[in-house]
């Protein structure tokens, strides 16, 4: 049992300095960087509520709006396949990224012109758009 959390179960057990007192693993790495015991009343931050939470987690261009159909937002995850093409870069008129992201405007943007002008604080010369996404190899 740890000394500090009382919990039974840990991948890993380990000691307080003086060898006294088992502790489970989180409380033992906290122990060994800080010195001291781990706090165990931490409030973690709430997320903050939205009007609607389906909002924040549809990629861009996928209002919700669209799944608000009598049939419900099951049947409109099929025809979410397709409602990329319909968005298209403000900057470069590229229709397929990885991810659409916004510009200083509000206005979507591809991946490429969205980083591009992240890095470089202007906008992506249209001359510098490829045809072919390219991924990395990792």
């Amino acid at each position: 049992i740890c000394f500090n959390c009382r919990v039974t179960q840990t991948p890993l057990w380990r000691r307080t300095p003086d060898r006294q007192h088992s502790l489970c693993n989180a409380c033992g790495l906290y122990y060994k960087q800080y010195g001291a015991h781990r706090p165990l009343n931490v409030r973690h931050k709430l997320p903050t509520v939205l009007a609607d939470p389906r909002a924040h987690a549809l990629p861009y261009g996928r209002s919700s709006t669209r799944s608000s159909s009598p049939s419900g937002p099951e049947s409109s995850a099929s025809s979410d396949s397709d409602s990329d093409s319909c968005i298209e870069c403000a900057n470069c008129s590229q229709t397929q990224t990885p991810l659409w992201r916004k510009n200083e405007a509000g206005e979507p943007i591809c991946n490429a012109c969205g980083l591009y002008a992240k890095l470089h604080k202007r906008a992506r010369p249209v001359t510098m758009r490829k045809s072919k996404i390219t991924r990395r190899r990792r």
